[in-house]
Protein backbone atom coordinates (compact mmCIF):
# COMPACT_ATOMS: atom_id res chain seq x y z
CA UNK A 1 0.00 0.00 0.00
CA UNK A 2 1.53 3.03 -1.06
CA UNK A 3 0.22 6.83 -0.39
CA UNK A 4 -0.67 7.54 -3.91
CA UNK A 5 -2.57 4.58 -3.79
CA UNK A 6 -4.54 6.49 -0.84
CA UNK A 7 -4.96 9.89 -2.54
CA UNK A 8 -6.47 8.59 -5.44
CA UNK A 9 -8.99 6.76 -3.66
CA UNK A 10 -9.92 10.28 -3.23
CA UNK A 11 -10.75 10.87 -6.40
CA UNK A 12 -14.49 10.51 -7.00
CA UNK A 13 -13.56 9.77 -10.51
CA UNK A 14 -10.84 7.37 -9.54
CA UNK A 15 -9.59 4.88 -12.61
CA UNK A 16 -6.50 3.13 -10.18
CA UNK A 17 -7.26 1.34 -7.60
CA UNK A 18 -10.69 2.06 -7.89
CA UNK A 19 -11.86 -1.23 -5.87
CA UNK A 20 -9.47 -0.55 -3.40
CA UNK A 21 -5.71 -0.49 -2.46
CA UNK A 22 -6.19 -4.65 -0.77
CA UNK A 23 -8.94 -5.68 -3.68
CA UNK A 24 -6.80 -7.04 -6.30
CA UNK A 25 -4.96 -9.09 -3.46
CA UNK A 26 -7.95 -10.21 -1.15
CA UNK A 27 -9.97 -11.31 -4.53
CA UNK A 28 -7.26 -13.48 -5.65
CA UNK A 29 -7.09 -15.46 -2.05
CA UNK A 30 -11.13 -15.61 -1.98
CA UNK A 31 -10.23 -17.09 -5.87
CA UNK A 32 -7.94 -19.83 -4.32
CA UNK A 33 -9.97 -20.33 -1.63
CA UNK A 34 -12.89 -21.18 -3.71
CA UNK A 35 -11.46 -23.43 -5.49
CA UNK A 36 -9.39 -25.07 -3.22
CA UNK A 37 -12.32 -26.01 -1.29
CA UNK A 38 -14.27 -26.97 -5.04
CA UNK A 39 -17.09 -23.96 -3.80
CA UNK A 40 -18.89 -24.48 -7.35
CA UNK A 41 -19.88 -28.24 -6.25
CA UNK A 42 -23.29 -28.32 -5.66
CA UNK A 43 -23.44 -24.24 -5.89
CA UNK A 44 -25.08 -23.84 -8.97
CA UNK A 45 -26.75 -20.46 -8.23
CA UNK A 46 -23.26 -18.63 -6.76
CA UNK A 47 -21.67 -19.96 -10.01
CA UNK A 48 -24.26 -19.05 -12.08
CA UNK A 49 -24.09 -15.47 -9.93
CA UNK A 50 -20.25 -15.33 -10.52
CA UNK A 51 -20.99 -15.90 -14.53
CA UNK A 52 -23.13 -13.20 -14.04
CA UNK A 53 -21.04 -10.73 -12.44
CA UNK A 54 -18.48 -11.17 -15.28
CA UNK A 55 -20.18 -11.27 -18.52
CA UNK A 56 -22.18 -7.42 -17.23
CA UNK A 57 -18.60 -6.84 -17.02
CA UNK A 58 -17.00 -7.75 -19.53
CA UNK A 59 -19.55 -6.32 -22.12
CA UNK A 60 -18.57 -2.96 -20.59
CA UNK A 61 -15.25 -1.77 -22.84
CA UNK A 62 -14.50 0.08 -20.07
CA UNK A 63 -14.92 -2.30 -17.59
CA UNK A 64 -11.40 -1.45 -15.96
CA UNK A 65 -12.61 1.52 -14.60
CA UNK A 66 -14.83 1.43 -11.20
CA UNK A 67 -17.12 3.29 -11.33
CA UNK A 68 -18.67 1.88 -14.37
CA UNK A 69 -17.95 -1.93 -13.03
CA UNK A 70 -18.92 -1.53 -9.53
CA UNK A 71 -20.53 -5.58 -9.55
CA UNK A 72 -16.82 -6.55 -8.92
CA UNK A 73 -17.14 -5.64 -5.73
CA UNK A 74 -19.51 -8.40 -5.24
CA UNK A 75 -17.11 -11.17 -6.62
CA UNK A 76 -15.20 -12.03 -3.33
CA UNK A 77 -18.16 -11.84 -1.72
CA UNK A 78 -20.04 -14.61 -3.80
CA UNK A 79 -17.02 -17.16 -3.82
CA UNK A 80 -16.73 -16.75 0.47
CA UNK A 81 -20.48 -18.24 0.64
CA UNK A 82 -19.33 -22.11 0.13
CA UNK A 83 -17.03 -21.19 2.91
CA UNK A 84 -19.50 -19.82 5.00
CA UNK A 85 -21.75 -22.90 4.39
CA UNK A 86 -19.08 -25.37 5.38
CA UNK A 87 -19.33 -28.25 8.47
CA UNK A 88 -15.65 -27.35 8.80
CA UNK A 89 -14.85 -24.68 11.51
CA UNK A 90 -11.73 -23.72 9.91
CA UNK A 91 -13.10 -23.27 6.60
CA UNK A 92 -15.30 -21.16 8.14
CA UNK A 93 -13.00 -19.11 10.14
CA UNK A 94 -10.55 -18.81 7.03
CA UNK A 95 -13.67 -17.81 5.01
CA UNK A 96 -14.62 -15.12 7.81
CA UNK A 97 -10.78 -13.59 7.73
CA UNK A 98 -10.76 -12.83 4.44
CA UNK A 99 -14.05 -10.82 4.84
CA UNK A 100 -12.67 -9.24 7.38
CA UNK A 101 -9.58 -8.35 4.98
CA UNK A 102 -12.71 -7.24 2.14
CA UNK A 103 -14.16 -4.76 5.25
CA UNK A 104 -10.91 -3.44 6.38
CA UNK A 105 -10.32 -2.06 2.32
CA UNK A 106 -13.20 -0.95 2.59
CA UNK A 107 -12.64 0.96 5.72
CA UNK A 108 -9.71 2.51 3.93
CA UNK A 109 -11.77 3.52 0.58
CA UNK A 110 -14.29 5.57 2.81
CA UNK A 111 -11.71 6.90 5.10
CA UNK A 112 -9.70 8.12 2.73
CA UNK A 113 -12.42 9.46 0.77
CA UNK A 114 -14.10 11.24 3.47
CA UNK A 115 -10.64 12.87 4.13
CA UNK A 116 -10.27 14.23 0.81
CA UNK A 117 -14.20 15.17 1.05
CA UNK A 118 -12.87 17.81 4.33
CA UNK A 119 -9.81 18.72 2.57
CA UNK A 120 -12.20 19.91 -0.20
CA UNK A 121 -14.56 21.51 1.52
CA UNK A 122 -11.85 23.25 3.94
CA UNK A 123 -10.41 24.58 0.68
CA UNK A 124 -13.94 25.84 -0.72
CA UNK A 125 -14.66 27.49 2.73
CA UNK A 126 -11.30 29.24 2.60
CA UNK A 127 -11.38 30.42 -1.00
CA UNK A 128 -15.14 31.60 -0.90
CA UNK A 129 -14.20 33.52 2.47
CA UNK A 130 -10.89 34.60 0.67
CA UNK A 131 -13.48 36.18 -2.21
CA UNK A 132 -15.63 38.24 0.42
CA UNK A 133 -12.83 39.99 1.75
CA UNK A 134 -11.44 40.91 -1.44
CA UNK A 135 -14.43 41.84 -3.52
CA UNK A 136 -17.37 41.44 -1.30
CA UNK A 137 -21.01 39.64 -2.24
CA UNK A 138 -21.92 39.78 -5.43
CA UNK A 139 -21.55 37.94 -8.81
CA UNK A 140 -18.14 37.05 -10.22
CA UNK A 141 -17.01 35.47 -13.83
CA UNK A 142 -13.93 32.64 -12.81
CA UNK A 143 -11.04 31.86 -15.45
CA UNK A 144 -9.40 29.00 -15.31
CA UNK A 145 -5.58 29.18 -15.14
CA UNK A 146 -4.10 26.74 -18.30
CA UNK A 147 -4.52 23.28 -17.04
CA UNK A 148 -6.46 24.15 -14.46
CA UNK A 149 -10.25 22.53 -14.01
CA UNK A 150 -11.81 23.42 -10.98
CA UNK A 151 -15.81 24.01 -10.53
CA UNK A 152 -16.49 26.69 -8.16
CA UNK A 153 -19.38 27.18 -9.85
CA UNK A 154 -20.84 24.01 -8.02
CA UNK A 155 -20.84 26.17 -5.07
CA UNK A 156 -22.67 29.05 -6.52
CA UNK A 157 -24.61 31.59 -3.73
CA UNK A 158 -22.01 30.00 -1.09
CA UNK A 159 -21.39 33.81 1.53
CA UNK A 160 -23.59 35.71 -0.61
CA UNK A 161 -21.07 35.30 -3.32
CA UNK A 162 -22.22 34.10 -7.13
CA UNK A 163 -19.89 32.59 -9.39
CA UNK A 164 -21.58 33.03 -13.29
CA UNK A 165 -19.84 30.69 -14.31
CA UNK A 166 -15.97 29.02 -15.20
CA UNK A 167 -14.46 30.15 -18.21
CA UNK A 168 -11.18 29.10 -19.74
CA UNK A 169 -8.13 31.36 -20.29
CA UNK A 170 -9.25 34.24 -23.14
CA UNK A 171 -6.47 34.86 -25.78
CA UNK A 172 -6.82 38.63 -24.86
CA UNK A 173 -6.03 39.97 -21.35
CA UNK A 174 -8.14 39.69 -18.58
CA UNK A 175 -9.59 43.21 -16.38
CA UNK A 176 -7.37 44.88 -14.41
CA UNK A 177 -9.89 44.36 -11.92
CA UNK A 178 -9.49 40.45 -11.66
CA UNK A 179 -8.16 38.91 -8.54
CA UNK A 180 -6.39 35.43 -7.97
CA UNK A 181 -8.54 33.44 -5.12
CA UNK A 182 -7.15 29.97 -4.87
CA UNK A 183 -3.91 28.40 -5.59
CA UNK A 184 -2.64 24.55 -6.11
CA UNK A 185 0.04 22.31 -4.84
CA UNK A 186 2.22 23.70 -6.72
CA UNK A 187 1.90 27.58 -5.06
CA UNK A 188 -0.06 28.30 -8.59
CA UNK A 189 -2.96 30.46 -9.55
CA UNK A 190 -6.09 28.25 -10.05
CA UNK A 191 -8.71 30.87 -11.27
CA UNK A 192 -9.24 34.54 -11.29
CA UNK A 193 -12.40 36.07 -10.91
CA UNK A 194 -13.88 39.12 -12.10
CA UNK A 195 -16.89 40.73 -10.92
CA UNK A 196 -19.91 41.45 -13.16
CA UNK A 197 -23.40 40.40 -13.88
CA UNK A 198 -24.56 36.76 -14.70
CA UNK A 199 -26.98 38.52 -16.68
CA UNK A 200 -24.45 40.03 -19.39
CA UNK A 201 -21.75 38.90 -21.82
CA UNK A 202 -18.46 37.32 -19.47
CA UNK A 203 -15.75 40.27 -19.45
CA UNK A 204 -12.75 39.37 -22.00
Amino acid sequence: MRKQELINLGDPGARIGGWGVLFSGISLVALGYFLWIGGWRGNAPIVMGIALILATTFINPECWWARYAPQIALLPAFMLIPGFRSASSGLRIAAWAICAALLLNNAICAGAAAGASFLRSRKINRTFAAIAQKGGRGEYWAYRAPGELVHYEQFSGLKGITICGELDPPNVPLPQNGFPVTVNARNATEVTLIKGQCSSPPPH
